[in-house]
């Protein structure tokens, strides 16, 4: 499963920035600065019973029920039933579970991916996303740009210009999409002047997550004060800067446990943890299991998804 990032700055399209109140380049800004990541897509059928247990992801989901039904669960919100057609999305970092109905079984196609800007600030920081989609209308959109951006990540390597050309159409549409369904945090104008009074110390961490953390220096990259930088950070993300770090450093191992072969210790070290033990029991607060059971699980669940 190949981490493949995509940078859309290169998209020859013009934002204007001087309309709806949003301060001049915030959004342009964020165009610039805009990445997605595709980990993982298919069209998949899951057997009763399966489940994919409690679980935290690095990426976000989005997956399209073909057939029959499945339930979905995430933290905090009651259970809902996913009925054919429907859509349910899960934002990276949110601990769910989604398991299969009826018996028989599961027929869904679906997608892992992030979209991060300002060098890894999550989209879905600045968005409400709903857990299920009903609307007949913007399910099908989902399933077809869900198709597309999967299909252009399985063209032939020795067609890399149709392959980058076929994967920035879909990508976009898999943007729109996304921001046609999650409706915008309250304040979205603020939050964007935020984000980019923030760029220099979002640039620096996602550079340096695994490095020690001086917070003195990375509030000096932005020119505020103490109390200012921490209240505009928490606004952003709802946590201080050193949960964010740890965080994005548990994020980065899973990726590293889902993506590589590497032993534990040293996907340990990789983030920022030299103590294996101590990197086992942040993971396991996180995550809800153990490094090792957490790739084990996904391995065992590789090619599934409800």
């Amino acid at each position: 499963m190949d981490a493949s990032p995509e940078n859309l700055s290169d998209c020859p399209v013009t934002i204007d920035t001087q309309v709806s109140g949003f301060a001049p380049d915030s959004l342009a800004l964020l165009d610039q600065s805009l990445e997605f990541t595709w980990y993982e897509g298919r069209e998949t059928y899951n057997p009763y019973p399966h489940t994919t247990g409690w679980r935290t992801l690095p990426f976000s989901v989005v997956s399209c029920l073909l057939e029959h039904e499945g339930v979905t669960q995430m933290a905090g919100r009651p259970p809902e039933v996913i009925g054919p057609g429907d859509v349910h999305l899960i934002p990276t970092g949110l601990p769910h579970k989604s398991d299969v109905l009826g018996q028989e079984g599961a027929h869904a196609c679906w997608i892992h991916f992030t979209f991060r800007l300002l060098g890894g600030l999550d989209l879905f920081s600045l968005l409400e996303a709903p857990l299920k989609i009903t609307d007949p209308a913007q399910a099908a959109d989902a399933r077809a740009v869900v198709t597309a951006v999967n299909e252009s990540y399985a063209l032939p390597g020795d067609q890399p210009l149709a392959c980058l050309a076929r994967r920035r159409v879909a990508v976009s549409r898999l943007l729109g999409w996304l921001l046609e369904v999650c409706p915008a945090k309250p304040h979205l104008p603020t939050l964007l002047d935020n984000s980019q009074r923030l760029r220099a110390a979002w640039e620096h961490l996602h550079a340096h997550y695994a490095d020690p953390l001086d917070r003195d220096a990375l509030v000096a990259l932005t020119g505020l004060s103490r109390s200012r930088f921490h209240t505009l950070f928490h606004q952003l993300t709802g946590m201080g800067p050193m949960q964010y770090v740890k965080q994005r450093r548990i994020q980065a191992a899973q990726v590293l446990l889902l993506t590589t072969t590497l032993p534990i210790q040293t996907v340990a070290t990789t983030v920022g943890y030299p103590d294996a033990f101590h990197f086992t029991r942040l993971f396991t607060a996180v995550v809800g299991c153990c490094p090792r059971t957490f790739r084990q699980r996904y391995t065992r669940a590789a090619g599934a998804e409800a």
